[in-house]
């Protein structure tokens, strides 16, 4: 019997398992953990507008302390409430267009929401009558609108 006869064997299967190219040198720089590469991505900023009034300047009239309220109770109809302020923007262009009455997009911090509003009413009477046309006219839009308060 010969031992040997399986070395060759062996000795074929590791040669072809070697190679011949130098070596790969490793990448010897850290990877990027600065606090640029690490930060979540800044959120985006978006411009509101509401709607605006010119002021005329009445001389001996003096305009009322902006901290202080009157005390008169005004109504509007709130058309809706965004958490996207481009929503907020589209409906409150959209009922510009359509009722040309001021439509104010406030954004509630607290609730983090634009509240879309539209008008300026004496009476809750008067509020609701807009509504109701609002809904008449565009039933699908304004179907979930309501009426708000506010102190003047």
């Amino acid at each position: 019997m010969r031992p040997f006869r399986s070395l060759p064997v062996v000795g074929v299967v590791l040669l072809a398992g070697c190679s011949t190219a130098p070596p790969v040198p490793e990448s010897t720089s850290p990877p990027d953990t600065s606090a640029a590469a690490l930060a979540p991505p800044q959120p985006v900023e978006f411009v509101t507008r509401t709607d605006t009034v010119d002021v005329l300047a009445i001389e001996g009239l003096q305009a009322p302390d902006s901290t202080t309220t009157t005390g008169e109770e005004r109504y509007a109809v709130q058309i809706g409430a965004f958490k996207a302020p481009e929503n907020a923007s589209q409906a409150q262009n959209l009922a510009r267009a359509r009722y040309q009455i001021p439509v104010l997009n406030e954004f509630t911090p607290k609730l983090a929401l634009y509240q879309i509003r539209i008008g300026s009413f004496a009476s809750r009477e008067e509020a609701r009558a807009f509504l109701l046309r609002m809904q008449s006219e565009h039933p699908e839009d304004y179907k979930d609108s309501w009426i708000v308060q506010w102190q003047r």
